[in-house]
């Protein structure tokens, strides 16, 4: 094994990047998303597994749950009137993918309970996080009804990176060149035998990311959920926002540290988040083609405003103990509905063996010049 040469100011988890680079010498340039599969969700020393604080004002990116109690109380409101829909049966399940350390949890089981929802009697809430041990015994929890979260999930699910070079499409691989990673551009891995290439119009030089392994997750999902609804939250764009040439060139892969944004993958090996923007056409049409109904796909902004956090805010304003915690929900409530800040995430609501043409509260606002929650 030759010696690695980290960049400078570089401050990699040591035994992690001589574990990837042992990989790599043994068989020769891997995928971006088996590189990243290794940094972020190595279960010794991955992102994941050596980041305990990822989330939060004191760690690297900021979720909706760390702003306020009050994304949890309105995200609760959509899951009641789910219930409703699913017959309002004495026990509800909740399954949250990439729960972290719960926080989002304890929100959501703090509202239901407060709400004194007559009729449930039990919440079952089972919690799923990306820095589970893959390679260790996972709790299964089978097949079930009732309502899935997924709050940033799909774009911490590694990815694939492509290029557009001499008129085809081309895979960047991560290489070893003058002792440290480097990308090495070669043809299309096997991962991506069913890659839609016809859907994939690039100019030359142009870079995308495509993540097979969300499809791979909604078509497990569809296995385990056999009736109820789905809601996935993330920062993403349908793709003919997502592929402009003019607007992302070289892709929207990023990376997380300390609440900086930074665009080499290649530094702090299990120090940073790695992600990307999701595909949500890519998203949607493996989600109808393993099972799912589309009931609609909005923004964050229009969703909690359809589910009335206004009301939330003025319950805080009733109950402040002092001028902080109402001026606090006041920030929390306007980064949610923010068109810069966390309002232009996406929610994508699914179901499965439901109704295609109820209406959701979550999927029943417009905020002007939006264009407005899409049904499709």
């Amino acid at each position: 094994m030759s010696a690695l040469t980290p960049p400078p100011g570089d401050e990699s988890v040591p035994e992690l990047a001589q574990l990837v680079a042992e990989e790599i010498e043994r068989h020769g340039p891997i995928s971006f998303a088996r590189f990243m599969q290794l940094v972020i969700a190595h279960p010794e020393y991955g992102y994941y597994a050596t980041s305990s604080e990822r989330p939060g004002y004191g760690g690297d990116f900021l979720t909706a749950p760390e702003t306020h109690p009050i994304f949890g109380s309105v995200l609760a409101r959509q899951v009641l009137e789910m219930w409703t829909h699913l017959g309002s049966p004495p026990e509800l399940t909740l399954r949250e993918y990439g729960a972290g350390r719960g926080l989002l949890a304890r929100q959501i089981m703090a509202a239901i309970s407060a709400s004194g929802q007559a009729g449930l009697e039990r919440v079952r809430y089972q919690l799923i996080d990306l820095a589970r041990d893959e390679d260790g015994p996972e709790e299964d929890f089978g097949p079930f009804e009732g309502v899935v979260i997924a709050n940033e999930f799909l774009d911490a699910l590694p990815f694939h990176r492509l290029i557009a070079e001499g008129g085809e499409l081309r895979e960047i691989y991560t290489t070893l060149r003058d002792g440290w990673f480097a990308d090495e551009t070669g043809p299309l891995s096997p991962a991506l035998a069913e890659l839609g290439r016809e859907d994939l119009r690039l100019q030359e030089g142009q870079r995308i990311e495509v993540a097979p392994q969300q499809v791979a997750w909604l078509r497990e999902l569809a296995d385990d959920l056999r009736r109820g609804f789905a809601i996935l939250i993330d920062y993403g764009y349908p793709r003919s926002e997502l592929h402009d040439p003019e607007r992302f060139p070289n892709g929207t892969l990023k990376t997380y540290r300390a609440h900086e944004v930074g665009e080499n993958p290649y530094v702090h090996l299990g120090r940073q988040d790695i992600t990307a923007h999701v595909d949500f056409t890519a998203v949607e049409a493996a989600a109808r083609e393993a099972g799912f109904t589309v009931l609609g796909l909005t923004t964050q902004a229009e969703f909690v405003a359809g589910l009335g956090i206004e009301r939330d805010l003025v319950e805080v304003l009733e109950l402040a103990r002092n001028p902080d915690e109402y001026l606090a929900a006041r920030a929390a409530v306007m980064e949610l509905l923010a068109p810069r800040g966390l309002g232009r995430f996406r929610v994508l609501v699914l179901a499965r063996e439901i109704d295609p043409d109820i209406r959701l509260r979550g999927l029943s606002f417009q905020l002007r010049g939006s264009g407005g929650p899409r049904s499709v």
